[in-house]
């Protein structure tokens, strides 16, 4: 029964708290929504698994079922509740994280980034097309006349009726703004809420490297796309498709400008964009069926959340202690320790 109640109150939080902010965001009472359904439901039977195989563990000395486990049957569910449009960029992210926690190595890689627009669903599209800050006529130009092979010229493409001066420093002042705006309740609750007791009383942290670091944060966001553009404008290479790709493998050089802090995030958040664009290319080519593909993700959104949860690390996170709903830094330590006799 406690395990039942302790659930409930997850779900309730989980769903009722994003339904809350969307109603704000909306200024309108609005019913929740797949993806808060979808959250909740996760947090629920996580709760409610997790927490029954620590009873079993105190009866019988054995965690059944652990929190990997818990993680992928929480993550069945919440699957099958969301919308179909947030299905792959959502299953793309937890591939992208077990993978990193397989070889945790190579997390400083760089990835390129090259998308094509046909592999990408129309919520992802919409978002990237937000990110980008490029008038809907450029964007309908590009996806229309760059794959024709017919253009005269892509600064036509990019800037009709402008010089390239002229359009890249209206963009980058149009992006910075953007991403100012756009960063400060990310930097909020990621960097000022956690520190709120030396905001509130000292001692304070320094403001300076807090301003430059969200500052770069910015830049590296209108880099991203402000560098492919230039290079299409200046490079002297006459194949589009070429432009295109090599102008794709220099957005890395926007790393440069992100706190080294933050470029993991970056590169997670390319990864999984190339991630759901090569799936899709994938399914397209070989034409698997739908049904063989929505089980594929159920598969592989579990495999990856059971992954993922194999070294929770419970102390370490805010996010997971909310997961659980409880702090218990010795849970991970045992984990921990064959890893460490393993090394």
């Amino acid at each position: 029964m406690d395990a039942l109640k302790h659930a409930a109150v997850g779900a309730f939080v989980a769903t009722g708290g994003l339904t809350a902010v969307q109603t704000l965001l909306a200024r309108q009472l609005r019913r929740p929504s797949s993806l808060a359904l979808s959250l909740g439901s996760f947090v629920g039977v996580f709760r409610l698994l997790e927490a029954s195989g620590r009873t079993n563990q105190e009866r019988d000395g054995a965690a059944s079922p652990n929190a990997s486990q818990a993680a992928a049957v929480a993550a069945a569910v919440a699957l099958y509740l969301l919308d179909a449009e947030r299905k792959t960029v959502v299953v793309s992210y937890a591939v992208v994280e077990a993978a990193l926690s397989f070889a945790a190595e190579f997390t400083t890689l760089s990835d390129v980034k090259y998308l094509g627009t046909d592999a990408i669903a129309t919520s992802q599209l919409k978002a990237l097309d937000g990110l980008c800050q490029l008038p809907p006529g450029v964007l309908h130009r590009m996806r229309d006349e760059i794959p024709s092979g017919k253009l005269l010229s892509r600064c036509d493409v990019f800037h009709r009726g402008q010089s390239c001066s002229e359009f890249h420093t209206h963009l980058f002042t149009k992006s910075m703004k953007f991403a100012a705006k756009l960063y400060v309740p990310i930097y909020v609750v990621s960097v000022l809420v956690p520190k709120y007791k030396q905001w509130l009383w000292g001692p304070r942290p320094a403001l300076t490297p807090l301003a430059v670091r969200y500052l770069r944060t910015c830049c590296c966001l209108t880099l991203l796309y402000q560098v492919p553009l230039a290079f299409s404008c200046v490079s002297p290479i006459r194949h589009d498709h070429a432009t295109v790709m090599v102008a794709g493998a220099l957005t890395t050089l926007a790393l440069l400008a992100e706190h080294e802090h933050r470029r993991g995030s970056v590169m997670k958040a390319i990864g999984v964009y190339t991630t759901g664009a090569m799936a899709a290319r994938m399914v397209a080519t070989l034409g698997v069926p739908r049904k063989a593909v929505e089980l594929g993700q159920f598969a592989l959104f579990s495999a990856a959340a059971a992954v993922i949860f194999q070294r929770p690390g419970l102390e370490s996170s805010r996010i997971m202690r909310m997961l659980y709903g409880y702090s218990d830094k010795q849970t991970a330590a045992p984990t921990d320790d064959r890893s460490a006799a393993q090394r």
